[in-house]
């Protein structure tokens, strides 16, 4: 039998022995910055920092967007997180900063905390001419949930050229991964170049190849030349042949790119159709009118 005395003293006990954790923080709720994250999480921010960087001390004032959510405007800048890694999007930067975390945990609520890590990285898209990204123009949300999320971020260099890229991020992983997406005015852009690569090697050529009724005229030329044994003729047969072949490679040449940049324009374009569905109708345009120029037949002089 227990007297009234152990009992109370047992019951006493165990009071204390439930106390100790709260008296030292140990059986408390941890705060929302706290909680370690495993699944991958989208933040919005709320507002566009100036500075390029993100104020992780107002961590508590950001809006998680919901999973499944993907038609929600961004308003601010957006940071994804999962255990691994945290992706930070501030669009007064050129890309992403990508911030191992700490310990499992989210990162500390410090911005002197981040700046000292000296294993962070930025990756910072450029233009085919090697400029590079200076400020995000948009960014969109294209898969979201516990397992992956994937944005659409388009990112304007100094000239104003635009580059788009998808960035995925996955549970557990400890990378970014990045996928340029090809846009119209890209498109567009490299096509126009490449016309403009043809049209100067036209002029430059043009001394050679000038006009068709000089290659007419050479071409007849040698025929009366073959058409008679003189051995006198065969020096002028000769340099006139030359010249000809010239004109007939130049030709070669330029319809040779032409093509190549139309084929390169239809696969493109339906690489464009496939991964943005509002170009489709753009891009089966392109495809069908590439198509009927590859038909046509061609020939050159000397064919």
């Amino acid at each position: 039998m227990c007297s009234a005395r152990t009992i109370l003293g047992r019951t006493l006990a165990r009071c204390l022995l439930a106390a100790i954790p709260c008296v030292l923080g140990l059986g408390r709720s941890p705060a929302a910055d706290e909680v370690p994250v495993s699944d991958t999480v989208l933040w919005d921010t709320g507002r566009a920092s100036d500075g390029g960087e993100v104020d992780l001390g107002q961590k508590k004032s950001w809006e998680r967007v919901s999973p499944g959510t993907t038609a929600r405007p961004l308003s601010g800048d957006v940071v994804v997180e999962n255990e691994r890694i945290a992706v930070i999007f501030c669009r007064g930067s050129g890309g992403p900063l990508i911030c191992p975390r700490w310990d499992g945990l989210p990162i500390r609520p410090t911005k002197s905390a981040l700046a000292q890590r000296n294993d962070r990285s930025r990756l910072v898209p450029v233009t085919p001419g090697g400029e590079p990204g200076t400020r995000m123009s948009e960014i969109e949300i294209r898969e979201n949930d516990e397992e992956q999320i994937v944005l659409e971020v388009c990112s304007r260099a100094q000239g104003g050229q635009e580059m788009c890229t998808a960035y995925s991020l996955a549970r557990g992983q400890a990378f970014l991964e990045c996928k340029p997406i090809r846009s119209a005015a890209q498109l567009l852009g490299e096509a126009q170049k490449s016309a403009k690569e043809i049209q100067a090697l036209y002029r430059e050529k043009l001394p050679t190849i000038k006009n068709p009724a000089h290659a007419d005229s050479v071409g007849r030329r040698i025929k009366q030349l073959a058409s008679t044994s003189d051995p006198e003729n065969l020096g002028e047969c000769k340099t006139l042949t030359y010249e000809l072949r010239d004109i007939a490679g130049t030709q070669h040449r330029m319809v040779g790119d032409y093509r190549v940049m139309v084929k390169r324009l239809r696969q493109e374009a339906g690489i464009l159709g496939a991964e943005n569905p509002s170009t489709a109708k753009m891009a089966e345009t392109v495809r069908k009118l590439g198509g009927q120029v590859l038909r046509e037949k061609y020939g050159v002089e000397a064919d």
